[in-house]
C-alpha cells in the first residue's frame, strides 16, 4: 500500500511538472525566434535572389584609369588612398539599362591589353550576380548582373574582386568569392592589378581638417577620429552626411557634409530619400507602358541615383515633375524602379 501510494504522488508530480515544462520550451523557442529576426538596415548590404535583366554594362568613362580631379569644396586636399578592399556582398539584381561603349584605354600602371589574356573564364550559375564599376562593394547603385550561364574572360585580379571582359571591353568586377560564381582555366586570379583605390571611377571624400566618423546620422556617436592626410570611398549620401566604411569589409559610417571635400566621380552619388505620400516604383513610368513593382508607404526609405526620364504623372498626381531612377533595397529583394519626383524628399 505504501509502494502504491509513493508511485501514484511520483506519477502526480510529474503531472504537475508538465505544464511548466512545456511553458519553458515555448519560452525558448520565443526567444530563438526573436533573436533571429533582423530589422532592415538601409546601411547594410542587401541580399537578393530576384531574378533582373541581363545584358547592360557599366559606364566606365574615357578617364576611368586616370586620377582624380581635384576636390570640389573649399579646400585643396590631394588624396592619399588608405582603404584596401577585403569583402563584398553578395548579388543584387537591377532594372537594365542602356548599352554604353566603355573605355579600353589601358590603366597607367596595369596594362590588362599587354599579352594575351589569362587562360580563365567566370560563369554565374544564378542569376542576380552584381557587376561593379570598380574593385569596391557598392550596394546602394543600380548595376547590371552577370547573364547566367556565359563565360566571361577574365583580365585582372584585385583583393575579393576580377575584371571581366565582354567582346574585348572591360564589363566591370565581381566578387570572385560568391557561391553563384565559378570558374574555369588554369590562369585564374594569377595576373594583379596594380592601381590604387583611387585610379578607379569611384567618388572619394577627404577630411578639412581632423574629424569624427559618427555611428548615427545625428551626429551622437562619434566612432572614429578621420584625418585630413585620409581618403575614403562615397557610398551613399543624405541631406546632411556622407556614408562610406573602412574599406568594402566595413565599418561602416557617417561623416558631416561641411566637413570634408568630394573629388573623383561623383555626379550619380545615391542619396538616401523618403515617400512623402503612397506611391509606386514602376518598372517604366505608366504612360510608357510600365507596371508597378512596388508599393511605398508614407516615409518609407528608398536611394535615388541622378537618372531621370520625362513623362506623365503616375495616375491621381498632379503637378510638374519627372521620373527617378530608384533602389528599394531589403533583406530579401532589391526591388529598383522608376518614382514620380513629387513624391518623394531627401532625407
Amino acid at each position: 500500500m505504501k509502494r502504491d501510494r509513493i508511485s501514484q504522488n511520483h506519477k502526480r508530480g510529474q503531472s504537475d511538472n508538465q505544464p511548466e515544462l512545456i511553458l519553458q520550451i515555448l519560452m525558448i523557442l520565443v526567444l530563438f525566434w526573436l533573436t533571429s529576426c533582423a530589422p532592415l538596415d538601409l546601411s547594410a548590404p542587401p541580399l537578393t535572389h530576384t531574378p533582373p535583366p541581363t545584358g547592360s554594362k557599366v559606364v566606365l568613362p574615357a578617364t576611368w584609369t586616370q586620377a582624380p580631379p581635384s576636390p570640389t569644396g573649399s579646400s585643396s586636399i590631394t588624396p592619399s588612398p588608405t582603404i584596401t578592399p577585403t569583402n563584398t556582398v553578395a548579388a543584387s539584381p537591377i532594372p537594365s539599362l542602356e548599352q554604353t561603349r566603355v573605355s579600353q584605354d589601358p590603366s597607367p600602371t596595369t596594362d590588362w591589353t599587354a599579352g594575351p589574356l589569362p587562360d580563365c573564364t567566370f560563369t554565374a550559375t544564378e542569376t542576380g550576380v552584381r557587376i561593379h564599376q570598380a574593385p569596391f562593394i557598392d550596394p546602394y547603385h543600380v548595376l547590371p548582373t552577370m547573364e547566367p550561364g556565359k563565360a566571361y574572360p577574365a583580365a585582372n585580379t584585385k583583393p575579393t574582386f576580377t575584371l571581366l571582359l565582354e567582346d574585348g571591353q572591360p564589363l566591370g568586377w565581381v566578387d570572385y568569392r560568391l557561391l553563384a560564381v565559378t570558374h574555369e582555366g588554369d590562369e585564374c586570379l594569377t595576373r594583379q592589378d596594380d592601381r590604387q583605390i583611387t585610379d578607379f571611377p569611384l567618388c572619394f571624400f577627404s577630411p578639412m581638417e581632423e574629424i569624427y566618423g559618427y555611428a548615427d546620422s545625428e551626429f551622437n556617436e562619434p566612432m572614429h577620429t578621420l584625418s585630413p592626410q585620409s581618403t575614403f570611398v562615397l557610398l551613399r549620401q543624405s541631406q546632411q552626411t556622407y556614408f562610406t566604411s573602412y574599406g568594402s569589409s566595413g565599418p561602416s559610417f557617417l561623416v558631416k557634409k561641411e566637413e570634408v571635400t568630394i573629388h573623383g566621380y561623383c555626379d550619380n552619388i545615391p542619396t538616401l530619400a523618403k515617400a512623402t505620400v503612397e506611391t509606386a516604383l514602376y518598372a517604366d513610368p505608366p504612360d510608357q507602358g510600365g507596371r508597378i513593382v512596388y508599393t511605398l508607404a508614407v516615409d518609407e526609405s528608398i536611394f535615388t541615383q541622378s537618372q531621370h526620364k520625362s513623362g506623365a504623372p503616375p495616375p491621381g498626381a498632379v503637378g510638374k515633375g519627372y521620373w527617378v531612377l530608384a533602389r528599394r533595397p531589403s533583406w530579401s529583394d532589391d526591388i529598383n524602379g522608376w518614382v514620380w519626383s513629387g513624391h518623394i524628399e531627401e532625407k
